[in-house]
């Protein structure tokens, strides 16, 4: 007796419920993913944030000269006396939620600052930088466990 060769392959049925399966496990991963790149992006801004409020205090030192951060709700941007040096856009879903006084934290020759704090907030979660007056360290406040 011959044996007739028998084709090997899935079947449009078996493809169909494999590509359904996969619908819903991405369906289910994806707002998890999204708010994930979310909290991602805010450690980002805030991070560079305080690496650029370093740069003033430290460019304020070097230089003699006074130093100045602009923060509004959308960007913030670094001034040297009058001569704007930088300016950094937030990420459409990260946005300053407070800052203490005017919005600016100026640095002087002698070391210290203006002080203050500036909170970044997204859909992840609310990120603090303390700018210290007497010394004028910039740092992350670690979060609280509420």
């Amino acid at each position: 007796m011959a044996q007739q060769a028998r084709e090997r392959g899935f079947t449009i049925v078996e493809l169909l419920t494999v590509l359904a399966l996969g619908a819903i496990v991405l369906s289910l991963a994806f707002p998890r993913v999204s708010g994930f790149l979310s909290m991602l992006r805010l450690d980002e801004t805030a991070l560079a944030l305080v690496r650029d409020l370093r740069f003033a205090q430290a460019g304020a030192l070097a230089r003699g000269e006074r130093y100045a951060v602009h923060v509004t709700s959308e960007r913030y941007s670094i001034y040297r006396g009058p001569i704007l040096v930088s300016e950094v856009s937030l990420p459409r879903d990260v946005r300053v939620d407070a800052v203490v006084s005017s919005r600016v934290i100026w640095f002087s020759p002698a070391g210290h600052s203006s002080g203050g704090f500036i909170e970044l907030r997204a859909n992840s979660g609310i990120k603090t930088i303390l700018v210290s007056a007497a010394r004028g360290h910039a740092y992350l406040v670690p979060r609280s466990t509420r």
